[in-house]
C-alpha cells in the first residue's frame, strides 16, 4: 500500500492535479500526531526519537497541513528506515519575515548510513536511490524524497540535505505559512465558531455580481470576515468603481448584462497599474473550457457558485498574500 500510495501521489504531481488544500490548523497537534505515528517504530528498532520546538512556537497556522504531514512522514520515516542504532531528532524553528507570516523550518537528523555528497541531488530524483545495495537492503520505490521535494516546492518552500557516509544525515525543510488572526484558544469554541478562524481585516474587495441573492450571500460572508465590500452590478460599473477607489481584490461574475466579466477583465488589464490586481472569477461552471476562457481573459483564480464559504475565503486570502 505504501508503494501504491507513492506512485499515486507522484502520478498526480506529474499530471498537475496536486492542489493546495489550505486551512487553519493547530501546529502542536499536528506534531503530536506525527510523533505518535513513529514512536512505536523507533522503539522497535531501539532508536531514540525526539521532537523539539521553542516554547514560543505559533499555535495556529494557515496552509496545507496534509502536505506538511506527508513531508514530515517521508523524512522521519526515511530517517528511521536508514538508521540501525542511535537517534532520530526533529528540531523546529521559526522566522517571521512579516507580522502575519512565519517560515516554519524542520530539521530531521539521524545517525544512520548517510549519503555521499555526489548523490545529494540524486536522492531527490524520481525512482532513484543512492545505489542498488540500498534498494536491495531497504526496499522502497525511490519516490519518497521526490514527492517530498515537489510538495515542499509547491508550497513555495525549500529542502536541502547535509550528510556524510556512515555519520548520518540532516534533511531541512522550510515552508512559509500565514498566521491567522483572532483564533480562539479553546478547541471546543473553535469547533463551535469556526468563523473566528477567518479574518480578512483591512481587505477592500470589489464584488462584481448582478444577482441580488449572490450579492447578499457573498457580502454577508466577506463582511463577517472583516473585509470592506463594494458592489458593482456589471462590468461597466466595475470599471467606474476602479476609477474612484483602490481595491485589493476583485470578485468578478463572468455572466452579466451590459458588460460581462470576461470583457471587464480585459478592459481592466489594459491599464498597467492593474497588472497585479487579483481578479477572481465567479462562475456556476467548472468546465475546462470555462477555466481556459477565464485564464485567457486575465483572471487569476475562480470560485464556483453557489459559494462555499471556505473556498471563497481561501481564494481571497491567497490573492491577498500572493
Amino acid at each position: 500500500m505504501h508503494i501504491i500510495n507513492d506512485i499515486l501521489d507522484f502520478s498526480k504531481i506529474e499530471s498537475g492535479k496536486i492542489k493546495l488544500e489550505n486551512e487553519v490548523f493547530h501546529l502542536g497537534e499536528l506534531m503530536d500526531s506525527v510523533y505518535s505515528t513513529f514512536q512505536l517504530r523507533a522503539e522497535q528498532k531501539g532508536l531514540e526519537l525526539t521532537f523539539k520546538c521553542p516554547a514560543e512556537m505559533p499555535k495556529y497556522l494557515f496552509g496545507d497541513s496534509g502536505k506538511l504531514i506527508i513531508v514530515l512522514n517521508n523524512l522521519i520515516g526515511n530517517a528511521i528506515k536508514f538508521t540501525d542504532s542511535g537517534s532520530v531528532k526533529v528540531m523546529g524553528s521559526f522566522k517571521y519575515p512579516k507580522k502575519d507570516e512565519v517560515i516554519v523550518e524542520f530539521s530531521i537528523t539521524d545517525s544512520g548510513i548517510g549519503i555521499s555528497k555526489e548523490n545529494f541531488d540524486k536522492v531527490f530524483e524520481s525512482f532513484s536511490q543512492e545505489g542498488t545495495y540500498i534498494n536491495r537492503r531497504f526496499g522502497g520505490t525511490g519516490l519518497g524524497l521526490a514527492i517530498t521535494k515537489r510538495f515542499v516546492e509547491i508550497q513555495k518552500g525549500k529542502i536541502n540535505v547535509k550528510s556524510e557516509p556512515g555519520k548520518g544525515s540532516t534533511f531541512t525543510v522550510s515552508i512559509p505559512y500565514l498566521i491567522p488572526k483572532n483564533v480562539s484558544k479553546s478547541k471546543k469554541e473553535v469547533k463551535q465558531t469556526t468563523e473566528l478562524l477567518y479574518d480578512l481585516e483591512g481587505a477592500k474587495i470589489l464584488l462584481v455580481e448582478d444577482n441580488p441573492m449572490n450579492q447578499m450571500i457573498a457580502e454577508t460572508f466577506l463582511t463577517k470576515w472583516n473585509a470592506k465590500v463594494s458592489i458593482a452590478n456589471n462590468g461597466l460599473e466595475a470599471l467606474a468603481a476602479l476609477k474612484q477607489e483602490t481595491f485589493n481584490v476583485v470578485l468578478m461574475d463572468i455572466q452579466m448584462p451590459e458588460m460581462d466579466g470576461y470583457e471587464a477583465t480585459r478592459q481592466i488589464r489594459l491599464d498597467k497599474k492593474y497588472d497585479k490586481l487579483p481578479i477572481i472569477a465567479l462562475t456556476a461552471s467548472a468546465m475546462v473550457e470555462v477555466r481556459k476562457k477565464i485564464t485567457a481573459a486575465g483572471m487569476n483564480n475562480m470560485v464556483t457558485k453557489p459559494f462555499e464559504p471556505k473556498e471563497l475565503f481561501t481564494a481571497v486570502l491567497k490573492s491577498l498574500y500572493k
